[in-house]
């Protein structure tokens, strides 16, 4: 269909659509007459990133819109929806993200018709704001979640093991003998002593880090080793927490030969360890990045060892402080706990997991392991 055509059942809005210059200060329509419609398609383009806002209104006076959709669009993206408003006026304004000029494609049109569709391609990403009023979706959702076809809900499993022999100070799980207490973003480094952990050795030669940055985002870096032999390299990031670092290449051992620790400048923070031969970290931490909160279903925890107890807290960050979610005692018996929860940790606060030992107790090979089951969640929306 040509960009300025209509049918009996669709009309183009010139007035709600845009082709050209996308200026620094946005874009925005004026007040649009939604009474001849019964739906809404928006079509939008532009090489800078952008927030797309459909506003809602009762009447004629712009001091009374309210705000019912809000989608933030990399550039260079193509973004379709259709929208079903409850009012007589409607308005949509496009932010510009970059702040800087660029070029905008923007077309609305209004139908007659629904032209709503349920969505049938089981296989295909499930967007939190797909074209559709009601979704057909015949697997199961933690499933789909699990294999990534819902784009904005992801599967959080955080998988924290503690193996020593003598754990006899607090300590953070998969962080050594350290226990994790920190505020704010700090510059990153990588610790690996063993030689054979290098670029060209036989044990790992390049790691992935998972971590969230100083502006709370969730951000991966590949880094390949070199030097190994006990220096403390920079890894030129600064970041808050490390959810995951796990080798990435290696040579012919096909695994890490010495510790790689995730540490500061002058290693007196861990942010997570990566313990000989095993290719992976196991840390009791995890931050939710911003716009984002995460559903904790359950704690899996299997245990035994030095008496003491196991700690499951929510962490707020910003001001060091540890809120309990459950306390779990460990001792020479193997333990084996499963706790509902059911709870939500909320943007940029922590889940944190500390064993405790008992003042005097007896050296022993303590061995714990937990995992906290949950779901990293949009916010939900304030309109």
């Amino acid at each position: 269909m040509p960009f300025n055509s209509y049918t009996n059942t669709q009309q183009f809005i010139p007035a709600a659509s845009h082709l050209g210059t996308f200026p620094t200060v946005g874009y925005q329509s004026g007040l649009m007459d939604y009474l001849p419609y019964s739906s809404l398609s928006i079509s939008v383009r532009s090489d800078k990133a952008i927030t797309l806002r459909l506003f809602s209104y009762a009447d004629s006076v712009e001091a009374n819109g309210k705000l019912v959709f809000n989608k933030v669009i990399s550039a260079d993206t193509n973004y379709f929806k259709r929208f079903s408003i409850q009012g007589v006026y409607f308005a949509v304004e496009i932010l510009n993200n970059d702040g800087l000029e660029g070029n905008l494609s923007l077309a609305t049109l209004g139908s007659n018709t629904n032209q709503y569709d349920s969505a049938t391609l089981l296989n295909s990403i499930i967007d939190i704001d797909t074209n559709t009023n009601l979704t057909r979706v015949a697997n199961d959702f933690n499933t789909d979640m699990v294999r990534g076809l819902h784009d904005e809900f992801t599967k959080v499993n955080i998988q924290a093991i503690l193996n020593q022999s003598n754990p006899n100070t607090t300590r953070t799980l998969g962080c050594q003998d350290y226990q994790f207490d920190v505020s704010s973003s700090d510059d990153l480094y990588i610790y690996h002593p063993n030689a054979n952990d290098d670029s060209a050795g036989t044990g790992a030669r390049s790691v992935r880090i998972i971590y969230v940055d100083a502006f709370n985002n969730l951000q991966s870096l590949d880094y390949t080793l070199t030097g190994g032999g006990g220096s403390n390299f920079p890894l030129f990031i600064s970041g808050k927490m490390v959810h995951r670092a796990f080798v990435l290449t290696s040579g012919s051992g096909n695994s890490n030969a010495g510790q790689i620790t995730i540490t500061n400048s002058t290693q007196s923070v861990i942010y997570a360890s990566i313990e000989p031969t095993e290719n992976t970290s196991h840390v009791g931490l995890y931050f939710v990045p911003d716009d984002r909160e995460l559903i904790i279903s359950t704690v899996n925890i299997v245990a035994t060892g030095m008496t003491g107890i196991l700690r499951v807290s929510e962490r707020d960050y910003t001001n060091s402080q540890l809120y309990s979610i459950g306390d779990f005692p460990v001792d020479s018996k193997a333990h084996n706990y499963t706790y509902n929860i059911n709870g939500i940790i909320p943007t940029n606060n922590a889940v944190q997991i500390d064993f405790i030992p008992d003042a005097g107790a007896p050296s022993v090979q303590t061995v714990i392991n937990v995992m906290v089951n949950g779901i990293l969640c949009p916010l939900r929306n304030s309109y």
